[in-house]
């Protein structure tokens, strides 16, 4: 069991071959098994976020709760065309919260930019 208000911390992965992200690939196999078939594995974030992707180096950040993962976001790069000018953007991908966190606890240490835990 969880406990009330627990607190994370947010890591962005910087090696999409380690030992993170396959604790990530079994946080989607255990808590969303419907989402990747036949099931997640390390090596469909590396193949989506590192630099075999054409479209360049993707990004993941992790909340962990101790040894727990309350959250996963990634975002893939991606160029988009405003007014025919080539643009540098992002897409949103694989952003899901542990059943367990969901309007529950919060970030450690807020992010930067902000001021309050609201602000977001």
């Amino acid at each position: 069991m969880l406990l009330d208000d627990p607190l994370w911390d947010v890591v962005f992965v910087e090696d999409f071959k380690g030992e993170l992200v396959q604790k990530v690939s079994d946080f989607f196999n255990d808590q969303f098994p419907q989402v990747f078939w036949p099931s997640c594995t390390s090596e469909e974030f590396e193949w989506k976020l590192d630099e075999s992707n054409p479209a360049g180096r993707g990004m993941m950040a992790v909340a962990l709760c101790g040894n727990t993962i309350a959250g996963v976001i990634t975002a893939t790069r991606k160029e988009i065309l405003i007014d025919g000018m080539p643009v540098l953007s992002a897409e949103l991908g694989d952003t899901y919260t542990h059943p367990s966190f969901r309007n529950n606890g919060r970030c450690r240490e807020l992010a930067l930019g902000t001021s309050s835990r609201n602000d977001y």
